[in-house]
């Protein structure tokens, strides 16, 4: 039996994590747009499953990669959960308009969502075979 203190332990390092993950995207994309208008030289687009970003901090190590779009699993919650559909078509919009999605899918080192799915179901709509997405692991 688990004590309900590690359970509520669990779940607020699990919070924290995800609240790292976005922020270090955010900052990631403020920091590429500050390159851009101050017409920094584009780098090569990285070949397929290239670790692009190889971040290490204490206890968690977060990488972003492009990985099959079929090795990303599902868990059971997201299924019974569907987005709705006014959110779905916002985010559908948005990548129709832009060329990209609004969010990033974010796996474990398990390759299981944690965050994302309705990128995850935009990329299966549009048939798109690999995708960027952010995979943290704890040590």
């Amino acid at each position: 039996m688990i004590p309900g203190n590690l359970i509520v332990l669990f779940i607020l390092m699990n919070v924290i994590v995800i609240i790292l993950l976005v922020l270090y995207y955010y900052l990631e994309r403020a920091d590429i747009k500050e390159n851009l208008a101050a017409d920094a030289p584009e780098q090569k687009e990285p070949i397929a499953a290239d670790v692009i970003i190889d971040q290490k901090v204490e206890g968690l190590c977060i990488k972003y990669i492009t990985i099959n779009i079929d090795k990303i699993q599902i868990r059971r919650i997201f299924n019974k959960n569907r987005p709705t559909f006014r959110k779905m078509t916002r985010k559908e919009n948005y990548f129709l308009s832009h060329g990209e999605f609004e969010e990033r899918i974010v796996i474990n080192r398990y390759n299981v969502l944690e965050d994302g799915y309705t990128t995850y179901l935009l990329a299966l709509k549009y048939n798109i075979k690999t995708i960027k997405v952010i995979k943290y692991m704890m040590y």
